[in-house]
């Protein structure tokens, strides 16, 4: 059975990934390591590499995976900044440092940015009832970061 340790301690949560996990899940909110920027899981990817050296364990033996919390994607800006606006407002405070929100090519740049630090998979909740985000997501934006 493959384990994922979601979470992004880099002295005790990586230690037991390199030591345990099959899989290592990063993001921007606080529940999953609070890797806000690139550089945060550039840098949790090297601990975690550390952690597999100390343990002679191959690197690229965990997995790397993101969690987007929440994605919302739409095919224009203003259309993308409507759906913003009708969620609500303490949704949108409490994902704010995690939520990635854009066009297909915007979110696309934003995966293959991770994709270029050693991210293979991409995990995100989407809020909408209305499906646009995951056709957006299955028809586009994957299409764009596999190319990459």
């Amino acid at each position: 059975m493959p384990l994922l340790i979601a979470g992004g301690g880099e002295r005790v949560t990586l230690r037991q990934v390199a030591q345990y996990a099959d899989a290592s899940n990063f993001g921007a909110h606080a529940w999953t390591g609070g890797a806000v920027t690139v550089d945060d899981v550039r840098r949790k990817c090297s601990v975690l590499k550390v952690h597999c050296q100390a343990l002679e364990r191959p690197n690229d033996s965990v997995v790397r995976s993101h969690y987007t919390f929440p994605l919302v994607l739409a095919e224009t800006p203003s259309a993308v900044q409507a759906k913003l606006d009708a969620s609500p407002k303490d949704w949108l405070a409490f994902t704010e440092a995690s939520r990635i929100a854009g066009s297909p090519r915007e979110v696309a740049n934003k995966y293959r940015e991770l994709v270029a630090v050693g991210v293979t998979y991409f995990i995100a909740t989407i809020r909408e009832a209305a499906f646009e985000s995951i056709r957006l997501l299955a028809e586009q934006v994957r299409p764009l970061v596999i190319a990459s």
